[in-house]
């Protein structure tokens, strides 16, 4: 699927752990759609959100890898 993705962003804990992770694919329908989201945990609601506006930020732009601190 990483093929089909116009941008991607990764949340990423103090540790260096992964949170989440989302990613833009083209949509027919859409224009894109928004895939992926944050990994079951205390901060789960805080990290989708996080990622959820810089995709929503960022979605006009082409950009394949971005990284969010949370």
């Amino acid at each position: 699927m990483a093929d089909e993705l116009e941008a991607a962003w990764i949340a990423h804990g103090e540790e260096g752990e992964v949170l989440g992770a989302v990613g833009l694919r083209p949509s027919p329908a859409h224009g894109s759609e928004v895939v992926g989201g944050a990994l079951f945990g205390l901060h789960a609601l805080q990290v989708a959100s996080a990622l959820a506006l810089q995709a929503r930020q960022d979605g006009g732009r082409s950009t394949l890898s971005r990284t969010a601190a949370c």
